[in-house]
């Protein structure tokens, strides 16, 4: 019985329902079935639903989203009543710009019972383009192809969308889901199939193009109704208002002008400008404007070239504005295209959009070449340099069927003054056959006769490296650029001063160099200040040739030349590096004629060179001191004259090695003498024994002692003294480090070696050569005999013997010691040989 109630209510209230009614229920937000919301910066849209129920008693509404058709989200929203009205709204819902389709369920609950109110299909998330222009803007509207993720709002009105539009149209579609009246031509459609298969976005594309029509006609926008349907502006318009996305408008497409060239329409420059600051006005978020450059049409009158100039110089103009080709477009039949045309213009606009707002590559080469500049290269005004905005590679397209390129070049309206071209980087240079007074040029023809067998007109064209072709233009200034003035100048051996007078309005200069043996090269890019430059670091003695060109936007002045010849050369000095010592070497050269001062530079193992002295003319030689033992070092010298100077000599050489260090040892000390001991130290020659009797005394020499010796037995000495003894062995340019000092303590005399002294008995003594010794008793060990400088000149055996003789007929005259040592002590006396 409930149930029948609730239907007899719902049945009640349905008479007067409306598009967002249902039965009692009116939606403030609902999207429709095949809706498209625009995306945010987060690549997501936000759903709004939201209404209000004119029955009272209901609990709340719930809702079911689906993401291709799997459920992924549930809410509720209660009813909040005042004076019987029920209002309700969900949390908006967030979908993603994504190749998928969500559905909402909508159903309202009044205690038990569900009533499933409303069910929406296939919205998605995207974004929005409008094209708008005549017959080539819309092909007709029957483009059959489609996909779920390609979307349009509105209808096509009669006889080609020239119709006023009916208010009532405004259900979101498939993009042509139905031919002609749900339809966005095969250029629109192939434009947002790019977009969806390279980006993965879905679109929703209005096009409010109309056939016949003129700039005129798209710039009527009345001002008291922006929305009129009555006039195309106002339908284009209506529709995106209608939909919602009249503030979500990425770009607009504009291709239109066709009706002017053949002479049905007037101003387009004026009518677009006006048509421009509308869209400002009523669709203020559009980013970019492609504006389509007509085609060689026919019929076509005399404006038709021009219109295509105005549409060229429309990027300069306007800011985010791109102009494209239509030039080049594969199926032309002299004012329309094929599908594969069509196809072709949506994958070349498809490639703007990716860099504009999708952050893709390609990037490079993108855009139709749009002339910038055009001047006489040569100075004589047989060359023309054309240039196009700097990036753009460019192919000169010799022959199509039987046109050549060169025929398409216009001096002042007339053909045939071109013998040849080519282009180079971003340039087009043209040879001309003679001397030119022209003030300007033109490229491609303005219309070809229907009767022509080259009608169409479709090539040959310059292009670039994407096979974009260059935009086609009429009556550009040509211009004659200014030369400056070159000097050059050489200042010294190896710098060439070089000055020249100032051009006005450029952005710097180019400075080129050249030897007998080089080509041109580029030495410095120089800022438009800039009027005197230095070129350094040159050969001596050699002849540059230089050239210099101003540079401005999208220009370069002809070359001025001058050519300089750097000063000699002096003669390179002869350098000799000697050893004199382990730290220091010595350097001398020959003298050097003209030279002034001569520049000595060194240089340790792998640094650079750092100066060492600068000598005056007169000065040859130079000894560097300080240096350290086994050591490479390098010399280099020059000769210095008047603003000239020699080469320079490089000379390596190594200081000697230290030898080996001594060490010291002390044998057979006593209270009278030491013997001072050490290794022999490889390639030595001498050695030298210092010696002091206090620590902080200086050390005297002791002796001098050729490379044999290897010990030194020093006496007399005090008993129980402190001696210091260092040595230092010498070779041959070098010597070693002193040994570490040795301290040595002589013993005491003992009791018993006062007994032993008085019990070794020399005799005679004084001697004349032959000496007796007597000893206390039989005792072993050594008898030697030492001069007072510690050689040792007699060292004899004692083997369990009470007495011994010497022969000392071989020694000189002279006072000796007598030294008896073993085990257990050392005696000594002193020996006089007469």
């Amino acid at each position: 019985m409930k149930k029948a109630f609730i239907l007899f209510i719902i049945i009640l209230y349905a008479n007067v329902g409306f598009s967002q009614r249902f039965y009692s229920t009116v939606f403030d937000n609902l999207p429709q079935s095949y809706q498209l919301y625009p995306r945010n910066e987060k690549n997501e849209a936000s759903v709004p639903i939201s209404g209000r129920i004119e029955l009272e008693g209901w609990s709340y509404f719930s809702l079911k989203v689906y993401r291709n058709k799997q459920l992924i989200a549930y809410q509720r929203a209660p009813v909040s009543y005042k004076n019987s009205l029920g209002n309700f709204a969900f949390t908006p819902v967030v979908i993603k710009a994504e190749k998928a389709e969500y559905d909402f369920k909508i159903f309202a609950v009044k205690g038990t019972d569900s009533l499933d109110l409303v069910t929406r299909e296939n919205v998605v998330a995207g974004d929005v383009y409008v094209l708008t222009g005549q017959s080539n803007s819309t092909a007709f509207f029957s483009e059959t192809k489609t996909n779920e993720f390609c979307r349009t709002f509105g209808k096509i009105t009669g006889t080609y969308n020239i119709e006023d539009y009916n208010p009532a149209d405004t259900l979101w579609a498939l993009s042509n889901q139905e031919v002609y009246f749900k339809n966005v031509g095969t250029l629109g459609y192939e434009f947002q199939k790019y977009i969806l298969d390279n980006f993965g976005i879905p679109t929703c594309l209005i096009n409010a193009g109309f056939h016949w029509s003129s700039a005129r006609q798209h710039a009527n926008r009345t001002a008291s109704n922006p929305a009129d349907l009555t006039n195309g502006y106002g339908r284009m318009l209506y529709r995106l208002q209608k939909a919602g996305v009249d503030k979500y408008v990425k770009a607009l497409i504009y291709r239109q002008g066709e009706t002017e060239a053949y002479g049905e329409g007037s101003d387009f420059g004026g009518y677009f400008d006006i048509f421009y600051k509308n869209l400002k006005l009523d669709l203020p978020s559009i980013k970019q404007l492609y504006v389509y450059q007509i085609d060689i049409i026919n019929p076509a009158v005399g404006e038709a070239p021009k219109v295509r100039e105005t549409q060229r110089a429309l990027a300069d103009k306007y800011q985010n504005l791109q102009v494209v080709a239509s030039v080049g477009t594969a199926g032309f039949d002299g004012l329309h295209y094929t599908a594969a045309g069509y196809t072709q213009n949506a994958t070349e606009l498809g490639w703007l959009a990716g860099r504009d707002f999708y952050n893709v590559s390609p990037t490079d080469n993108i855009d139709a070449p749009n002339v910038r500049k055009a001047y006489f290269s040569q100075a004589d005004k047989s060359e023309i340099t054309i240039t196009f905005p700097v990036g753009q590679e460019l192919t000169w397209n010799e022959k199509t069927r039987n046109l050549l390129m060169k025929d398409f070049f216009y001096l002042d309206g007339v053909a045939g003054n071109v013998v040849s071209g080519k282009t180079v980087g971003n340039k087009v240079i043209l040879t001309l056959n003679t001397s030119s007074s022209a003030t300007k040029i033109s490229y491609l023809p303005s219309f070809i006769e229907p009767t022509s067998p080259d009608y169409p007109y479709t090539g040959p064209y310059i292009t670039n490296k994407k096979g974009l072709r260059a935009l086609s233009f009429y009556e550009f200034k040509l211009e004659e650029v200014p030369t400056t003035k070159l000097s050059a100048v050489a200042t010294n051996f190896e710098t060439i001063k070089l000055q020249w007078e100032a051009i006005t309005g450029i952005n710097g200069y180019i400075l080129e160099r050249k030897t007998a043996s080089t080509a041109f090269q580029q030495v410095a890019q120089l800022n438009a200040n800039t009027l005197v430059y230095e070129d350094k670091s040159l050969k001596g003695g050699e002849l540059y040739t230089y050239r210099i060109k101003a540079v401005g936007n999208y220009w370069e002045s002809l070359y001025a030349n001058a050519e300089a010849k750097t000063l000699a050369y002096l003669a390179t000095p002869v350098l000799a590096v000697t050893v004199v010592y382990n730290n220091s070497l010595s350097l001398s050269w020959q003298a050097v004629a003209q030279s002034t001062a001569y520049q000595i530079e060194r240089r340790v193992g792998s640094e650079d060179f750092k100066l060492l002295s600068t000598q005056p003319a007169n000065q040859l030689t130079l000894v560097d001191k300080d240096l350290t033992p086994n050591t490479a070092y390098a010399y280099r010298i020059k000769a210095i004259g008047n603003l000239t100077e020699s080469l320079y000599t490089i000379v390596e050489s190594k200081t000697p090695a230290l030898l080996a260090t001594p060490v010291l040892q002390a044998e057979s000390i006593t209270y009278s003498n030491a013997k001072i001991t050490w290794k022999s130290i490889p390639n030595a020659t001498s050695y030298v024994l210092e010696r002091k009797v206090t620590e902080a005394g200086n050390y005297v020499e002791l002796a001098k002692l050729d490379a044999t010796r290897t010990d030194f037995s020093d006496m007399p000495l005090t008993e129980k003294t402190n001696y210091y003894y260092r040595l230092k062995a010498f070779g041959d340019k070098t010597e070693s480090l002193y040994a570490a000092a040795l301290t040595v303590t002589t013993q005491s005399v003992l009791g018993i070696e006062e007994e032993q002294n008085w019990g070794l008995k020399l005799y005679p003594n004084p001697n004349k050569g032959l000496l007796m010794i007597d000893f206390p008793k039989s005792v072993s060990g050594q008898i030697s005999i030492v001069d007072f400088r510690g050689i040792k000149l007699v060292e004899q055996p004692i083997k369990q013997s009470d007495t011994h003789q010497i022969d000392l007929n071989h020694l000189a005259k002279g006072n000796y010691i007598v030294i008896f040592s073993n085990n257990d002590t050392s005696i000594s006396k002193k020996l006089i040989l007469e």
